[in-house]
């Protein structure tokens, strides 16, 4: 069964590259949530993101609280997995994307085995 994952962007830095990187990967599921008001972020970000999947919000706990927002939109309900990262990264290889989905399904295995719920 394919997963369906989206990126969460904490945006400030707007750095092009990492958008049209995670463009080319995935065009559709990308969200940004600014902490910069609409004048300052740049206009190429729309060839990139869809103009209804970037949000403003006010700059409140950093990077923790831009998830937070995104969080509370409910917008993750749709989705089996978020890419949470920040626009500032560089991105060498899109292979962290199916490397990532093709490892959860173990990581969450072994976190459950060391709980007590078994």
């Amino acid at each position: 069964m394919r997963q369906r994952f989206c990126f969460c962007i904490a945006g400030w830095h707007f750095k092009e590259d990492v958008y049209a990187q995670l463009h080319e990967a995935i065009s559709e599921d990308i969200f940004v949530i600014s902490h910069r008001p609409p004048f300052m972020t740049p206009n190429f970000i729309v060839n990139y993101v869809n103009h209804n999947n970037i949000f403003y919000e006010a700059n409140l706990g950093y990077d923790w609280g831009c998830y937070q927002q995104f969080i509370a939109k409910g917008i993750w309900q749709a989705y089996d997995v978020i890419f949470f990262l920040h626009d500032d990264l560089i991105v060498h290889n899109l292979d962290f994307i199916p490397h990532t989905l093709d490892l959860l399904p173990l990581l969450i295995f072994r976190t459950l085995l060391s709980t007590d719920l078994f």
